[in-house]
């Protein structure tokens, strides 16, 4: 953007070089997203992963669990069908944000 950035200071980044896939036209390595937000009708906060087919999603202090591949519009709640997904997505999440706060990733 034709800014001076300053070269002394070290910044981690939570996320991927996608130069390859923009300009080289290579695949994107598949991987797990996890993402947390304000929801701006509740005002509380919420977080989701997606690893797969599968989205976790906590909010308003309840879990939820989708299968995208087969409800894409998150109409179906799987979480007591797959309560150990359930468990395993959400720990993932919280490794993941351990290792942000750990590593000060922006």
């Amino acid at each position: 953007a034709g800014i001076d950035y300053p070269t002394d200071k070290e910044d981690n980044f939570d996320g991927i070089d996608f130069g390859k896939v923009l300009f080289e036209n290579k695949a994107l390595k598949k991987r797990t997203l996890y993402w947390h937000f304000k929801n701006p009708y509740t005002k509380s906060y919420s977080y989701a992963i997606r690893e797969g087919h599968w989205k976790f999603l906590w909010s308003q202090g309840q879990s939820h669990l989708f299968n995208l591949h087969l409800d894409r519009k998150e109409s179906t709640d799987l979480i007591s069908n797959y309560p150990k997904k359930a468990e395993q997505l959400k720990k993932s999440y919280q490794k993941w944000v351990k290792e942000i706060e750990k590593n000060n990733i922006n």
